[in-house]
């Protein structure tokens, strides 16, 4: 079970990273343990991710009975939280830095709390008529080139990449984000 303490750590972390200090990589557990342990990110996003899908579900004009949406959502998540770790194993092979493949997911696993907050959050809003519909397409423009220049610079932080090579991270992560997202919009057949 994670502690207090290092739930705190990777969430204190990840804030310095955002905020472009690379000093932020210290406060990670580098090791295989904290690689693990950061998953627990995940539950800390649940949650959000949760209240997004049931004002989703409420203001839109649902296609599936309540069981099967959120449980297509909720595979879709765990797949989410999954997909990227596993195609980095490969791609860090690739471009020479596996030695530094665990500090990466652990960063980028307690950066994902931090995204999501934002993004979440400002969708709920728009969403909820709270930001004006006229505001709602530019901000979220904004706030998602903000989301990908902080990945970017997790991927260029933790493992000593490139400029243009983050860049390619970056774009591996939001198209497997973007095919995830697509596969659930399909309306599922009952057989």
């Amino acid at each position: 079970m994670i502690t207090q303490k290092e739930v705190l750590a990777g969430l204190f972390g990840a804030y310095r990273l955002a905020r472009l200090d690379a000093g932020g990589m210290a406060y990670f557990d580098k090791t295989i343990r904290g690689f693990w342990r950061s998953f627990y990110a995940g539950l800390l996003i649940a949650p959000m991710f949760f209240l997004l899908l049931l004002v989703d579900f409420t203001t839109g004009e649902p296609t599936l009975s309540a069981v099967r949406f959120f449980t297509i959502q909720g595979v879709a998540f765990v797949i989410a939280l999954f997909i990227f770790p596993l195609v980095m194993i490969n791609v860090t092979d690739a471009l020479d830095c596996t030695d530094k493949y665990i500090g990466y997911i652990v960063a980028y696993n307690w950066a994902q709390v931090w995204q999501n907050l934002v993004f979440i959050s400002f969708v709920i809003l728009a969403q909820g008529g709270v930001i004006p519909s006229a505001l709602a397409l530019p901000l979220q423009v904004v706030i998602l080139l903000a989301i990908m220049g902080y990945s970017w610079f997790v991927a260029r932080t933790a493992l000593d990449l490139t400029t243009g090579m983050a860049i390619a991270i970056v774009a591996i992560e939001w198209s497997l984000a973007i095919f995830v997202n697509w596969i659930t919009k399909f309306p599922i057949v009952s057989g």
